[in-house]
């Protein structure tokens, strides 16, 4: 616990309610668990509530009040289609939200973004205009192949100066080492059996090369138990398919 700091406790800010803190930012700004009207848990700086920037959890496929967010968004700089609005808010999600599925990749080993950028997209996509190739140079030059933006030093944050558009095969060439751990493991279960996603799709999801028994066939190894088979998930995933629980406890949709 860093210090004084106001208790948001309870308080209600738009269609979030405030649960508990979560932590501090390297500013030393609080932050928030909110549970948004829709169900959804999510982490919110406490300028983002008390200044009305984030409204709802923003999880505009399934949650009715982000609509007004994307809206609003959507008029202000008319970009909220875009590969870089959708960059923007997944690279936040993957900083700041710990129920995001990519949190231990970024935030959870101390990724941060500029602080300029976090609540300002127009900053950050004139930003990017600087950058030496734009997103639709990039793109003309690497058709029909799936593109998003990349950290140049995969050990450090979104800043002015690390970060460049790059396939997703360039990103995997930038990515760091690791092995499979039981949490990892595990989560790579849920999300095959839950999600339906392949070994692959994990990876891009996760994207970590692991450092041994080749990363994607590593990743196939744990879904059809060939390795890790001491983990086994199955009472859990048949508890939350019918209940939305976990030994009990409810488990909020992941964003």
């Amino acid at each position: 616990m860093r210090g004084k700091f106001e208790d948001l406790t309870g308080q209600r800010f738009n269609n979030l309610t405030v649960d508990s803190l979560f932590g501090f930012n390297n500013s030393n700004t609080s932050l928030w668990n909110c549970y948004c009207d829709c169900g959804n848990l999510t982490i919110v700086c406490i300028s983002d509530l008390k200044n009305d920037t984030t409204k709802s959890c923003g999880d505009t496929k399934n949650c009715k009040y982000a609509f007004d967010i994307f809206s609003i968004a959507m008029m202000i700089h008319g970009l909220s289609a875009t590969i870089e609005y959708q960059c923007w808010l997944h690279i936040k999600q993957r900083c700041y939200n710990i129920l995001h599925e990519g949190y231990d990749a970024w935030g959870g080993r101390g990724i941060i973004m500029f602080e300029a950028w976090i609540n300002d997209f127009q900053a950050f996509y004139e930003y990017l205009l600087t950058l030496p190739e734009t997103r639709e140079q990039f793109q003309a030059k690497h058709l029909g192949k799936k593109i998003s933006l990349d950290r140049i030093n995969n050990n450090g944050n979104y800043v002015p100066g690390n970060i460049r558009w790059a396939t997703i095969q360039e990103q995997s060439q930038n990515q760091r080492s690791n092995v499979i751990t039981p949490q990892l493991a595990k989560f790579i279960l849920w999300e095959n059996k839950i999600n339906n996603k392949r070994a692959r799709e994990i990876f891009e999801v996760i994207e970590i090369k692991y450092n041994y028994s080749g990363g994607i066939d590593t990743i196939q190894n744990v879904i059809s138990r060939r390795t890790w088979t001491n983990i086994n998930i199955d009472k859990e995933v048949a508890e939350y398919k019918q209940f939305g629980t976990v030994n009990g406890i409810v488990i909020p949709k992941i964003i």
